[in-house]
């Protein structure tokens, strides 16, 4: 959704300013290397402990603001004596008809942590080289920074931006399908919450360490651990620094050949499409990379196939 893309950065961004300028230590005053008792913390302590809690209270703000610019603040006239001009509510609710997820990922890299704040259904993961190494190699862990809110995976508790339908009240349903041609209303799911309130998590970032931001179409094609797997695989073999595919080694690799502990695969797409996973390292820009392997990998005519469908059709191929 637009609207979110445009406005949602700049809003967290500005709120993140604010706190950083409110937080900022003060070397003149700092009370490092002070002696305190066992039950009285020392102030940096303390202050970081705020610290944290207003980064993760300022992400739940902002997402919640830049929802009600979605689905309240356009239809706060409607009651008044002077309503927008029809076609502006009608435009309006429009956008508000639709969902969206997001994610939002911030690297504080002074103290080195990572936050991740999500909405919706996309996620984080964050990969990390391990001990002991494979073959001389570096083997890599899989860490899931964030969840997929859907009614599977959180009962009762559903996040994203828009839908209105399932936010507004009654009333202005009934006047937006009586007034201005919108969909009939629908009655709230009992007992489920819907909502664009983030959740929040925080890692200590080390060195190597990367991290990866995508929507369902990759993670209904690969693992966790595929993905992080395929990046360390490509990492291993210096891709980055290749000039073209021709530099690449045209072997295939299956799941278990990858740089990272097997799990369980409960994706759907392979499956769907009756393709076995087999994958390919032959791209030197790392989106391509894990794109490709998503779209059919080894199977460069089944990656054709799939790339050339067209929405709507292919919201439900890839």
């Amino acid at each position: 959704m637009e609207t979110v893309s445009r406005n949602l950065h700049a809003a967290v961004l500005g709120g993140l300013m604010d706190i950083f300028s409110k937080y900022q230590p003060d070397s003149e005053h700092s009370d490092i290397g002070a002696v305190v008792t066992e039950n009285e913390p020392c102030k940096e302590e303390v202050d970081q402990d705020r610290f944290e809690r207003a980064v993760h209270q300022t992400f739940k703000e902002k997402f919640l603001k830049v929802d009600r610019t979605i689905i309240q603040s356009p239809f706060e006239p409607l009651s008044s004596s002077q309503p927008s001009p029809k076609p502006v509510a009608i435009a309006a609710m429009n956008a508000a008809l639709s969902g969206c997820s997001s994610l939002v990922a911030f690297y504080d890299h002074e103290p080195r942590k990572l936050r991740v704040a999500n909405a919706g259904n996309v996620r984080a993961v964050l990969g990390r080289r391990s001990m002991p190494k494979k073959e001389g190699r570096d083997v890599y862990h899989a860490h899931v920074l964030s969840e997929d809110h859907t009614s599977d995976t959180a009962p009762g508790l559903s996040r994203a931006f828009g839908a209105g339908p399932y936010k507004w009240s009654r009333d202005i349903q009934d006047q937006l399908h009586r007034d201005y041609m919108g969909d009939p209303p629908v009655d709230h799911p009992p007992h489920i919450v819907l909502t664009a309130e983030p959740s929040v998590t925080t890692i200590d970032v080390k060195p190597g360490d990367f991290l990866v931001l995508a929507t369902r179409g990759l993670w209904s094609s690969l693992t966790n651990e595929e993905v992080v797997g395929l990046v360390g695989l490509w990492l291993n073999r210096g891709m980055f620094s290749a000039k073209d595919e021709l530099q690449a080694s045209k072997d295939v690799l299956m799941p278990s050949d990858l740089p990272v502990p097997t799990s369980t695969d409960n994706t759907v797409m392979y499956k769907r499409w009756g393709v076995e996973k087999r994958f390919i390292c032959v791209d030197n820009n790392v989106a391509q990379h894990l794109a490709r392997n998503a779209l059919g990998g080894a199977e460069h005519s089944w990656t054709s196939i799939l790339l050339s469908h067209r929405p709507p059709r292919s919201l439900h191929l890839r």
